[in-house]
C-alpha cells in the first residue's frame, strides 16, 4: 500500500509539473480580449436631467461600461450636473476628465456623450482640445429638441406657473441625483434654453468644430481643433412592446415629429448629425442608447456589442 501511495503522489506531482510548464508555454492560454483596448480612456457623458453612476442595481449605461471593459477598455461614467446650461456642464466634464487623466496618466480620452451629453462633449473638446482625443455623439441632440422648444415657449407665455413645475422638477430631480451621489446644481430652465433651436444654433455658432456642411449632411471628421467627430444614431421612437418607455416615447413622436420625419422619439434623426455620422438607423429609440429598460430593446440589437464595435472602430483609429 505505501509503495502505490508514492507512486500515486510522484505521478500527481509530474503531471501538476507538466500542466504548469505547457501553461507557460501559452498551450492553455486565453487572451485577454482586446477588441476595445483604445490608446486613451472611455469617457461617457450623460444625456440632460438625469447623470448618475448607478443607483443600487441601476446603472445609468446598463450594462455598456462592463462589456467595454471586458474587450480590454479602461471605462469612466462622468458625474456632472443633469440639469444645467451646456457651458457649466462642460466645465464640469473637463474637471471630471482632468481628473481621469491624473488616475491613468494618459494624454487624452474619448468621450461618448449621450443626448445632451453629445453637445456637452463638444464644449469640452472645443475649449480643451488637448485633453480630448475624439467625442462620439449617440442621438446627440446637436441641433435642438423640439420638446425643449415647447417648454421654452410655455415659461415665456405662462412664467409663473411654469416656474413652479419647474422647481417641482427640480426638488424631484435633485432628490434622484442625491441617491445617487451627485449633489451638484440642478437649474431645468437652463438646460431647457441651452436644448432649444435658438440655443443650441447660438452654441454652434460658437463651438463649431465638426458642424455639418448642410442640413442633415456631415461635418469633417477631424475638426480644426484635431479632435476627430463622430456620430451615430437610431431612429425608431417604439421597438419593444415590453417595455413601458417606448408608449412615451411613441407618443412623444407622434406629437413633436411630422409625418414621415424619423426621430428616437424626443430628437430627430438630422438634429443626430455631427462630424463623421457612422449609422442613423439603427431601429433603436432614445433609451435604448442606453439600454434601457435593463436591455430591453429592439428584437435581436445588442446594445452593448454597438459600443464595442464603435470603441474598435476609434481604437483602430489609434484612439
Amino acid at each position: 500500500m505505501t509503495n502505490i501511495s508514492n507512486k500515486t503522489k510522484f505521478f500527481v506531482v509530474f503531471f501538476c509539473l507538466c500542466l504548469s510548464s505547457l501553461s507557460h508555454a501559452g498551450w492553455f492560454s486565453r487572451d485577454q480580449p482586446t477588441k476595445a483596448a483604445t490608446q486613451y480612456p472611455i469617457v461617457f457623458v450623460g444625456g440632460g436631467t438625469l447623470i448618475i453612476e448607478n443607483i443600487g442595481p441601476i446603472d445609468y449605461f446598463y450594462k455598456i461600461p462592463q462589456k467595454l471593459e471586458d474587450n480590454g477598455a479602461e471605462v469612466f461614467v462622468s458625474i456632472i450636473s443633469g440639469s444645467n446650461t451646456l457651458e457649466v456642464r462642460g466645465e464640469q466634464l473637463a474637471r471630471y476628465v482632468e481628473d481621469v487623466l491624473a488616475i491613468t496618466g494618459t494624454e487624452k480620452v474619448n468621450l461618448i456623450g449621450v443626448s445632451a451629453g453629445g453637445p456637452t462633449s463638444r464644449y469640452t473638446a472645443s475649449v480643451y482640445p488637448e485633453m480630448v482625443a475624439s467625442v462620439t455623439t449617440v442621438n446627440g441632440g446637436n441641433h435642438g429638441i423640439p420638446m425643449a422648444d415647447l417648454v421654452a415657449w410655455s415659461e415665456e407665455v405662462a412664467p409663473n406657473v411654469m416656474s413652479v413645475l419647474i422647481d417641482l422638477f427640480d426638488f424631484g430631480v435633485g432628490i434622484i441625483h442625491w441617491l445617487g451621489g451627485n449633489d451638484l446644481p440642478q437649474d431645468s430652465s437652463a438646460l431647457v434654453s441651452s436644448m432649444s433651436t435658438a440655443g443650441l444654433a447660438k452654441f454652434n455658432a460658437t463651438y463649431p468644430e465638426g458642424a455639418p456642411a448642410t442640413w442633415c449632411g456631415e461635418g469633417e471628421e477631424i475638426g480644426s481643433n484635431g479632435v476627430r467627430y463622430y456620430s451615430f444614431a437610431g431612429n425608431k421612437a417604439f421597438t419593444n412592446v415590453f417595455d413601458p418607455i417606448d408608449y412615451l416615447l411613441w407618443l412623444s413622436a407622434s406629437f413633436f415629429f411630422k409625418s414621415g420625419e424619423t426621430s428616437d422619439g424626443i430628437i430627430s434623426t438630422c438634429s443626430s448629425h455631427w462630424g463623421k455620422v457612422i449609422r442613423d438607423d439603427l431601429p433603436l429609440n432614445h433609451v435604448d442608447m442606453q439600454n434601457h429598460i435593463f436591455g430591453i430593446t429592439a428584437w435581436g440589437m445588442n446594445v452593448p456589442n454597438l459600443y464595442v464595435q464603435h470603441v474598435n472602430r476609434l481604437k483602430n483609429m489609434g484612439l
